[in-house]
């Protein structure tokens, strides 16, 4: 197919997509956009149709069959009472109701909002009668992140989820930080003594003291864990087998891939190795008689020794890095063989953390200290922030009213940014929307991206969306791609193309394939200066210095480089006639060096804003204008005093501040206000005082002398 065919075929599934998400209501519907493609406009648009055409049809047939109030309020509160929006984030769920309640209101004045389809919607007077009523019952739509969703449910229902009945949120995590210390000083005393825990005095001369168990009981606390997960052997047969069964399987990916090739490879030492560790691992597996934590360890030993020194040959062929005899004994089986080597390289370093007898012993030692944290913040009525999702999961599956009650309260649920969600949280929207009679489902709509997923450190799972959508959306067309792209420029988005097209590759459950994007007709229109380029790659050398063969850039080096780059490029794009100083962004992706760049922008006199900056209040300016403040506010504050007398703006040398204090300059300046006839006198001679009692040969006095 040409790029103009693959072009036609994207905008036309793209516009395809758009409209069938505000017409088809009635059965699931996954919708996959990538960056900058109008997700938000789309949820807003569904939101918009369902409310004004079916959404509104239905709460007017519910409201004479119930024979209650039918006044256009009435009818659209009930409306919005019953759609559940759901985002990843509280910015984002209030930018989504920002622009929802934008939208009723454009339609109520004859206008219509970008991204909505007027055929999908009532006639014109109609809907214009309809939207205005629900722009003033805006209120009753919920949307909200999914704690806040749980934490909803559970709020309905806290008895039978085992909560006080006025919980509260542990939002910070200082009850359950307390809880946790608690438990931890209460096992010690007893644990560390003679007659005291062998289990616990062992990890800690393996490392894990008190520091250490305390980070990791917040951590299970922090994941939902409950006691009697921790009741569960991790080395039973049944779960050695289950382990034995996944190495096993990743042994016959290689097989599958054709390594057996690389066997006629010249000069190649480490690919025969490699080769030689898969028999050997193929003949222990159906060979192996571990029945417990011990037993693993031996194995794990003659494990490591195995595949340890061979891991930086996997991971090149898991980078698509292979040798030339190697390409050439391949051929197609290439790819083949580097996925399997990716997978391989995930369960080798699994294998080489794990410490089974580390393990049993934490397990044991930390089963009753989760048990008192837990039955701690249950006591004095907290819930942790992660409980919100753990809880409200344990409620719906396990109390099928309560489930049933949730889901004939909901007509239609939206879930936003969908690639992101967590093996609970699938299963909380799966409860709701993929169980039970269909005629009680509400509708359900997800839009994410698989390429953008980030919070695997949150437990978002990659693997647990791809099965969510194989079972919400077995039938394609129930499955639609936005790939009009509205942020960049052309010339941008075929730059992302050419560099991340071939380096993404689809490796199920861990990485999904790159996506085209197409630029919208706006975009196209728009082009960077003629004397630039849409997208530069700077290299961090000096060039200037550099003899022979190119070093490496160490990490500090290159901040500095990068830094006096860019404010070079700035300062040059500021000297333009058609250029405004917050039409550049920088953007990092850290703040670790962001001082240096700082730095390098007041040099250069390019004036900033810094959106996130974490040293701000590390800064010796602000530090210093701090305290001139509190000063001011609190002239008994002597620390303050003292850091403002210090400052450049004022410059008493150390010298100084005995004799000045010996003076009662603290005392002298907090009475100021109240007589300053009377007191500017005192300050004067108590400054001169100290001036002529600092000696003359303290190096460097010559330099402050105007304090």
């Amino acid at each position: 197919m040409s790029a103009r065919d693959d072009r036609e075929r994207l905008l036309r599934l793209d516009a395809e997509t758009r409209e069938r998400a505000q017409r088809e209501f009635d059965r699931p519907m996954l919708v996959e956009a990538g960056a900058g493609t109008g997700k938000t406009t789309v949820l807003v648009a569904r939101i918009v149709a369902w409310s004004l055409g079916p959404g509104w049809e239905r709460a007017v047939q519910r409201t004479e069959e119930l024979g209650i109030g039918s006044e256009p309020h009435d009818v659209a509160r009930r409306v919005l009472s019953r759609v559940v929006a759901i985002t990843f984030t509280e910015a984002a769920a209030a930018e989504m109701e920002l622009r929802t309640s934008r939208a009723f209101r454009q339609i109520s004045a004859g206008d219509l909002p970008v991204g909505v389809i007027a055929s999908a919607l009532p006639e014109d007077e109609v809907r214009r009668q309809r939207a205005a009523a629900l722009a003033e019952a805006l209120a009753h739509l919920e949307v909200c992140t999914i704690h806040a969703f749980c934490r909803r449910i559970l709020a309905a229902h806290p008895l039978e989820a085992g909560l006080h009945p006025a919980f509260q949120v542990d939002a910070d995590g200082r009850a359950q930080q307390e809880a946790v210390r608690e438990a931890i000083e209460q096992a010690i005393r007893s644990g560390y003594g003679e007659d005291g825990d062998p289990d616990l005095v062992a990890l800690a001369i393996d490392g894990a003291g008190p520091a250490e168990l305390e980070e990791a009981l917040i951590e299970l606390v922090a994941q939902g864990v409950g006691e009697s997960d921790l009741d569960r052997d991790p080395f039973s047969p049944e779960a050695l087998e289950r382990f034995f069964d996944v190495l096993e399987a990743g042994i016959d990916a290689f097989a599958d891939a054709g390594v057996e090739r690389v066997r006629s490879v010249k000069r190649a030492r480490k690919p025969l190795e490699i080769l030689d560790a898969l028999d050997r691992m193929r003949q222990r597996l159906a060979s192996a008689d571990v029945d417990a934590a011990d037993g693993l360890s031996d194995w794990l030993v003659d494990f490591e020794d195995s595949w340890s020194g061979l891991r930086a040959h996997l991971m090149k062929w898991g980078k698509d890095d292979f040798g030339t005899n190697e390409l050439d004994v391949l051929g197609e089986e290439r790819e083949t063989l580097c996925a399997a080597a990716r997978g391989w390289v995930l369960l080798l370093d699994h294998c080489l953390r794990i410490d089974p007898k580390c393990l049993e012993r934490a397990r044991r030692v930390l089963r009753p200290m989760l048990a008192q944290v837990h039955a701690e913040l249950r006591r004095r009525g907290f819930c942790s922030y992660s409980g919100l999702l753990s809880k409200a999961r344990a409620l719906l599956m396990e109390d099928a009213e309560v489930r049933a009650n949730w889901q004939s309260s909901i007509d239609q649920l939206l879930v936003d940014e969908f690639q992101d969600t967590d093996p609970d949280q699938c299963e909380i929207v799966a409860m709701l929307a993929l169980e039970g009679p269909e005629d009680r489902r509400p509708g359900l709509f997800l839009v994410g991206d698989p390429k953008q997923s980030i919070y695997g450190w949150r437990r978002a799972d990659l693997r647990a969306y791809e099965n969510f959508v194989a079972r919400a959306a077995p039938d394609a067309r129930q499955r639609g791609r936005l790939s009009k792209n509205f942020r960049s420029l052309p010339l941008i988005l075929d730059e992302v193309e050419r560099v991340v097209n071939p380096v993404m590759r689809e490796n199920p459950g861990v990485q999904p394939r790159f996506e085209r994007l197409i630029p919208s007709e706006e975009r196209c229109d728009a082009s960077p200066p003629a004397e630039r380029a849409a997208v530069e790659h700077w290299i961090s050398w000096d060039r200037e210095t550099i003899e022979g063969a190119v070093p490496k850039t160490l990490v500090h080096q290159a901040a500095e480089l990068e830094a006096a780059a860019l404010a070079r490029d700035l300062r040059d794009l500021g000297s333009r006639d058609d250029f405004r100083w917050r039409d550049a962004a920088v953007l990092f992706r850290g703040s670790g060096d962001l001082e240096v760049y700082l730095q390098a922008l007041r040099e250069a006199g390019v004036p900033y804003a810094v959106e996130r900056e974490r040293t701000f209040y590390q800064r010796r300016e602000v530090i210093d204008a701090a305290a001139f403040v509190r000063c001011v506010l609190d002239p008994d504050d002597q620390l303050a005093l003292l850091t403002t007398l210090r400052s450049s703006a004022v410059g008493v040398p150390d010298a100084a501040l005995l004799p000045l204090w010996a003076g009662e300059l603290p005392r002298l300046l907090a009475a100021v206000a109240d007589a300053p006839e009377a007191t500017l006198p005192e300050i004067d001679s108590c400054i001169e005082s100290a001036l002529t009692s600092i000696p003359d040969d303290i190096p460097g006095i010559e330099r402050v002398g105007a304090w």
